[in-house]
């Protein structure tokens, strides 16, 4: 088979996250440019490097109890799906680097422009809390509840698309909330075969001992590098 050529879709954004404490704001922004300054794009060469930005961070506390920074995290996915879907219909590999984890949903709200996608869903959490479950009102901590259509219809059904996935296309493993459990390695939802790809959403938590690595993690971007590169060249 012939290999495809790469686009690279940097995505910063930390609208996703709440703040890490008063008057800060979450680092996930800059993780796109510190892969960068790793070597994560020469080692990769990409035919193109989409920069997509999103608005400035504001912790939206009057939103803290459902979604913080909705409207925002909505308008920043439509302009993901945008890059997204004209890289895999240029007939590209599309890596989106984010920034926090709700870029799940425009990378998501892009394929499924397309057709029928599964996902593979590789976090240190499971991220399928509903918004009155949530203790931070973070998208972050919500995205794969919000890809498969769970919440509020803003995040969860934008341009009538929704959900992004099916639950039968939904493959999760890496959660450390649930490693108390006999099957905690790896629970997979069974896949359905008549789908017309896959998304493949890696959070680089699960390369880290720590629960919540600080940011810029030299050490783990490092291995984040190593560990993508040869999958992404094959």
């Amino acid at each position: 088979m012939e290999r495809r050529p790469l686009t690279i879709v940097d995505a910063p954004t930390n609208l996703g996250l709440k703040p890490p404490s008063p008057g800060r704001e979450p680092g996930t922004r800059h993780a796109p440019d510190t892969l960068r300054h790793l070597g994560l794009h020469d080692a990769l060469q990409p035919q193109n490097v989409i920069r997509v930005e999103a608005a400035a961070y504001a912790p939206d506390e009057a939103h803290a109890v459902t979604i913080r920074n909705i409207d925002l995290i909505t308008e920043h996915a439509v302009r993901l799906a945008d890059a997204v879907e004209t890289a895999i219909r240029g007939g590209h590999f599309a890596l989106v680097l984010g920034g926090d984890c709700s870029v799940l949903i425009g990378s998501a709200l892009g394929l499924r422009r397309i057709g029928e996608m599964g996902l593979l869903f590789v976090d240190g959490h499971t991220d399928s809390y509903l918004p009155h479950q949530s203790s931070t009102g973070g998208a972050a901590g919500l995205d794969l509840a919000l890809a498969t259509g769970w919440g509020p219809k803003s995040l969860t059904n934008i341009e009538g698309l929704g959900p992004y996935f099916s639950v039968a296309r939904v493959a999760s493993f890496g959660n450390r909330d649930e490693e108390h459990r006999a099957d905690s390695e790896m629970r997979l939802l069974p896949w359905q075969a008549s789908i017309t790809g896959r998304l493949m959403h890696c959070e680089m938590k699960v390369l880290s001992p720590q629960r919540e690595p600080p940011w810029p993690p030299s050490d783990i971007g490092t291995g984040f590098i190593s560990m993508l590169t040869p999958s992404i060249r094959n």
